[in-house]
């Protein structure tokens, strides 16, 4: 399992403040337990055991169905069925270092409501099914696609006459829902066009990080550094995310 850290602006996350002390207790032990994809069984019985192993005698299943109630209905986290079996899917989650998932995936609206960044035991730009039921090629119609996509051309130095990937332009898709002010755009400018060497390599590897990126410029990269080492496992939960 993974080291992971959360970041000093969980504090001020408005959907962590507004959770019980049990709660918030249990959903950052639940960041050590979901796998690469964020996702982890919703039995009570298995999510007691794992969460609280020293503890079972103080915490409950009912008090523990309570609580994934409660994360739910702030929006950190979906739980699902599959076969007859209950999940959970953490929100704004980003895929860590694993190709596949040890769970199976929720339904494509039940990611795009919370924002998660994998689908399938795939990352989500490779295989998602798209429930607006527009193509890749809306991207080409839309203002707000068309100007990003050239502000990135810009800052990989790809020509605008270049064909995006389809994972790319679904990438791209979910980025233009985002809104992302224009300071903020700004911001990623400077940090492409100087080069920084904690930038992405790649279009796709910016898209599904969209947000840490952002996070980065904002930070100074004091992260990024972590990133840079390849022997490191830290994953980034982007928890800012959830205010």
């Amino acid at each position: 399992m993974p080291n992971r850290y959360i970041r000093e602006s969980a504090i001020e996350s408005e959907a962590i403040n507004s959770l019980s002390w049990e709660a918030e207790v249990f959903l950052r032990r639940l960041f050590n337990r979901v796998d690469d994809f964020g996702r982890h069984s919703a039995s009570t019985q298995l999510l007691r055991a794992a969460l609280f192993p020293l503890q079972l005698d103080r915490v409950s299943e009912k008090k523990t169905e309570a609580i994934l109630s409660e994360l739910e209905s702030v929006g950190l986290l979906a739980t699902y069925q599959v076969d007859g079996k209950k999940y959970l899917q953490l929100a704004k989650w980003e895929q860590g270092r694993a190709k596949t998932s040890r769970h199976p995936s929720p339904s494509s609206e039940v990611c795009k409501r919370l924002q998660t960044y994998v689908y399938n035991g795939e990352q989500m730009q490779a295989d998602a099914p798209d429930s607006d039921s527009d193509s890749d090629s809306d991207s080409d119609t839309d203002p707000d696609s068309d100007a990003l996509r050239s502000r990135i051309n810009k800052w990989f130095r790809r020509r605008e006459g270049t064909e995006w990937q389809a994972s790319e332009l679904k990438a791209l898709k979910l980025v233009v829902k985002l809104k992302t002010p224009e300071s903020d755009l700004q911001l990623l400018d400077a940090r492409y066009e100087t080069k920084n060497k904690y930038r992405r390599k790649d279009i796709l590897t910016l898209l599904n990080n969209w947000n840490t990126e952002i996070d980065r410029c904002k930070s100074g990269d004091d992260d990024a550094q972590e990133e840079s080492q390849p022997k490191s496992k830290t994953l980034s939960l982007n928890i800012e995310d959830y205010q």
